[in-house]
């Protein structure tokens, strides 16, 4: 669920405006005034996380909506400003992403319980120097991108890393770095496009660590990091590996020193000759076969010393054998390392690593909700048809937009078990919601009931034709396709479908569900939608409905404490010359709103007022004489 909304000079919030987000998010107000701006924010951060172009930081023109040039949506059109859109996202499953678990140091390490609290917030701009300044208007640059990632594992725990566009540019940051010219042209290069300006990990989950290495750069998938870039001395890695695996000693160790056998140099067998005799204390407690092979490999390597004969010798001693060498090669590893350099100049080079493990969940937590929880339906739907085009989505529970594939996924998922509130539930003096299980085409069915828009409900595949959606308004026997009855069936459906089959977790928004719609069918939205939240789907809600928001005090009024209260934030959006101002609004457990601001759905008391003073002021007129 989302828990936060930041957004900083996008459109109308010029300054930096941090909404609290609920269960249940109203945003109500004026036409022009702003309350799509939070939405289009929403929707620009989506498509970005689902575009397969993951080199762009973000996708202004995509699937989900088409918002122009930078121009447009920066606060005055200022292009020297930049955009800051930031969230907390609290996800419930917590995992790693796969390019995270096939590093064993990580998955190993991994350990949480409860929730994952995800902040994060990325900044970009067209700021900076181009050739086709058109472009990068379309395509802006990532100036800034921050996460922090918290969990209980099993006490808090936390991590953050800010990253920042470098000043320099590449060319310049690989010759600062020592790299040589070859760089420009390895994928990594592009890393140092970025560089970390803080990193708080824990020491004990530290990433792969090179002695003198330095964390350059990073990597994205859009605006998420998921490697880090190190610059480090290539000739002290060599030596470095070459002289922990003479001290472990184990079988990895073994494939370790026949890779760097040339750096096992005349230095380097010089200190290992005088412990290998030492190990011979201990040949008596070996068997006497056992003791043969490992006494002919200890006298052929001390007579010769040699890279083969020394691999020979680890070869052939026994596991305890080498853990007795060990401690004592151990005292002495800085001088193993110095001798397998061999006096050496530094050679440098750049590999990607991953991020510490609570970093990597938390990008693969932000990278799973807006690619398939975020469900989003525009305020226009599809004209009613006869027969309904077959599905084109690749996600089958995927409605359309506009509503447009309703029919197809209705007639797919008739038989789907889903959990829903039953409209009876409302109806209710107290309100007691419960979920339960029944069919899609049930529960769709219900809640028609409940509105008032149908009785009956009938879906078929017609083949290459598509998909035929019928719909009785009474209890006869007659059904008709959607071209012969209201708009709010066409209207209301997709709301119902989409929402009945998104997951737990989703997050659905809606602009303007209400259009086309009898007052009576707006009240009983309100209905609807805090029954998704009563299911752990959250919803973001535009409207223009006083229907729909009274229908919530009134639930607020019947429902048993704070649960209605609780889960639902109405923000009331105005416009102060070309800035939105976002006042919450509050509904008590009583159904009241404490604060009323002005201007907010007050335009009904004021006209009753006035047509009870001219009819007064008429019925005055008629009784005077003339």
């Amino acid at each position: 669920m989302l828990t936060t909304w930041t957004l900083s000079r996008f459109k109308s919030a010029g300054t930096e405006t941090r909404l609290a987000l609920a269960p249940l998010t109203v945003f109500a107000g004026a036409n022009s005034s702003g309350k799509s701006t939070v939405i289009q924010s929403m929707l620009l951060t989506t498509q970005t996380l689902q575009s397969p172009v993951s080199a762009r930081p973000v996708v202004l023109n995509g699937h989900i909506a088409r918002l122009g040039s930078f121009t447009d949506i920066v606060s005055d059109a200022d292009e020297t400003s930049a955009i800051m859109i930031g969230f907390q996202l609290v996800s419930s499953r917590p995992r790693l992403p796969s390019y995270a678990t096939r590093a064993p140091f990580i998955s190993a390490r991994f350990r949480t319980e409860g929730p994952l609290t995800v902040d994060c917030s990325f900044t970009f701009s067209v700021r900076g120097d181009s050739e086709n300044p058109d472009i990068l208007r379309l395509q802006p640059l990532l100036e800034e991108s921050r996460l922090t990632v918290s969990a209980q594992a099993p006490e808090h725990v936390e991590e953050a890393i800010v990253i920042r566009r470098a000043e320099q540019d590449v060319k310049e940051r690989v010759t600062a770095l020592h790299l040589s010219d070859e760089y420009l042209n390895r994928p990594e290069a592009s890393s140092l496009r970025y560089e970390m300006t803080r990193l708080n990990i824990p020491p004990a989950i530290e990433l792969e660590q090179l002695e003198g290495a330095t964390k350059a750069g990073v990597s994205f998938v859009h605006f998420l990091p998921i490697r880090l870039s190190i610059v480090y001395d290539a000739v002290d890695a060599e030596a470095n590996e070459l002289a922990e695996a003479l001290v472990i000693a184990g079988p990895h160790s073994l494939r370790a020193l026949a890779e760097n056998k040339e750096l096992i140099n005349a230095e380097v067998l010089q200190i290992l000759v005088p412990e290998f005799r030492e190990a011979r204390k201990n040949l008596p407690k070996l068997l006497p076969s056992r003791r043969k092979v490992v006494l002919t490999s200890l006298d052929a390597f001390e007579q010769s010393p040699s890279p083969e004969l020394l691999l020979a010798v680890y070869q052939d001693l026994p596991a305890a054998l080498r853990g007795g060498v060990a401690p004592r090669l151990g005292e002495k590893l800085v001088e193993l390392k110095k001798a397998a350099r061999g006096g050496r100049p530094p050679k440098y080079d750049i590999r990607l690593v991953p991020l510490s493990p609570l970093l990597a969940a938390g990008v693969s937590a932000l990278q799973e909700f807006f690619s398939s929880s975020v469900k989003y339906l525009g305020p226009l739907r599809d004209e009613p048809k006869p027969v309904y085009p077959l599905a084109g989505a690749t996600d089958p529970k995927d409605v359309g937009f506009k509503g447009e594939h309703t029919a197809a996924v209705l007639d797919l998922f008739r038989n789907a078990t889903v959990h829903y509130i039953p409209s009876k539930t409302f109806d209710e003096p107290r309100l007691q919601p419960l979920p339960q299980p029944a069919a899609l085409s049930k529960a769709v069915l219900d809640w028609l009931k409940y509105m008032g828009v149908g009785t009956q409900l009938d879906t078929r595949d017609r083949g290459k034709l598509g998909h035929e959606l019928k719909i009785a308004t009474s209890d006869g026997p007659n059904f008709h396709d959607l071209t012969q009855v209201g708009v709010g069936v066409s209207q209301v459906l997709p709301i119902l479908v989409l929402s009945l089959l998104a997951d737990q977790g989703s997050l659905l928004i809606f602009e303007q569900p209400e259009l086309h719609l009898h007052p009576r069918v707006q009240t009983r939205l309100g209905d609807f939608f805090f029954s998704m939240t009563r299911l752990g789907k959250q919803c973001v809600v535009e409207t223009h409905s006083e229907y729909l928001i009274n229908r919530l005090r009134y639930l607020s009024a019947i429902s048993e404490g704070k649960q209605v209260s609780d889960s639902v934030i109405i923000y009331f959006v105005e416009k102060e010359g070309d800035r939105s101002t976002y006042r919450k609004v509050l509904i008590d457990e009583f159904g009241a709103i404490p604060d009323w601001p002005r201007g907010f759905f007050d335009e009904s008391d004021k006209l009753a007022t006035a047509v009870l003073r001219a009819g007064m002021e008429k019925r005055r007129s008629s009784r005077e004489p003339n």
